[in-house]
């Protein structure tokens, strides 16, 4: 009995140390929206269906709001991955995160269900302590397109605000596989979306997505998977829409598989490449660690 009781409080303090709890494992990549919902053609995503997606603010040179340009996705209380181009844009400078959005034309986000109206908590608005791009990323080709950013605080779960888990470092995907984007990224036609979208597709080959971008300075390699939206898709990826998750679901729980990265023009006409995340596994951990 003492050496069992031993054992427990080993890994108790194992997982004070390391930042994590029990309860932070459980909670990630759960949230309450039917998971199949998430996988059909809608015109826009269900309030609390995304609650890991953030948006990046920056600002530019004088200090300037310059708006949000890029997402992320938060892994744990305090720390959210994005794509290495959101990080060290060339004109402005990436200066905190809005975590619990939905409808960025409403300060407070409702729906009306059944007569009743469903309210989230308000957003939060929060700081950056540090960021960390990858030492091998090459803007010109896209290779290592991923980045860390540790926020200055340990925000407060909530259902629109949640971590969705990350993939195990041997996940692989196949052609075929059912997938799915969100964000506020502009439509098809370039008008500006408010409402949070879901973007459905399906995984396709890298030797397929290789001939897409065969006339570009991207190269597709193992440490990316390219997808295409459904020919009947009413959203697809676009600007703004970069550093956003790309994400699959098993019984029920959410991982970040992607990471929107680079694309031609906005549609289902080319592929669009993504950062596999599993590649990189090893190298989040060693980052996020707080």
């Amino acid at each position: 009995m003492f050496a069992k009781m031993k054992l427990i409080f080993s890994l108790v303090l194992i997982n004070i140390v390391l930042g994590y709890s029990n309860a932070d494992e459980v909670k990630c990549g759960t949230r309450k929206v039917d998971s199949e919902k998430s996988l059909t053609i809608g015109d826009s995503a269900e309030i609390k269906e995304f609650p890991w997606l953030v948006l990046l603010r920056y600002e530019d040179a004088n200090g300037t709001n310059a708006g949000y340009r890029c997402l992320g996705t938060l892994v744990n209380n305090n720390a959210v991955i994005t794509s290495a181009g959101c990080v060290e844009p060339t004109e402005v400078i990436l200066k905190g995160v809005r975590l619990g959005e939905y409808n960025l034309a409403t300060d407070t986000d409702c729906i009306e269900k059944d007569d009743k109206k469903d309210c989230v908590d308000p957003v939060k608005d929060v700081g950056i302590e540090k960021k960390i791009v990858h030492s091998d990323y090459n803007s010109t080709t896209g290779d290592n397109d991923i980045a860390v950013v540790i926020l200055d605080q340990k925000v407060d779960f909530s259902d629109s605000i949640q971590p969705i888990c990350l993939p195990k470092a041997d996940t692989e995907t196949k052609p075929g596989d059912k997938v799915v984007a969100t964000g506020w990224g502009r439509s098809q036609k370039g008008e500006l979306i408010v409402t949070m979208k879901r973007v459905v597709s399906t995984v396709v080959s890298n030797e397929d997505c290789e001939k897409d971008y065969s006339k570009t300075t991207k190269t597709v390699t193992k440490n990316n998977i390219c997808t295409k939206e459904l020919e009947d898709s009413k959203h697809f990826t676009c600007a703004a829409d970069s550093g956003g998750p790309l994400m699959s679901v098993s019984d029920n729980v959410w991982n970040v598989i992607g990471i929107t990265s680079f694309g031609i023009g906005c549609g289902n006409t080319f592929a669009d490449g993504n950062t596999k995340v599993a590649s990189y596994v090893s190298w989040i951990n060693d980052n996020i660690k707080v």
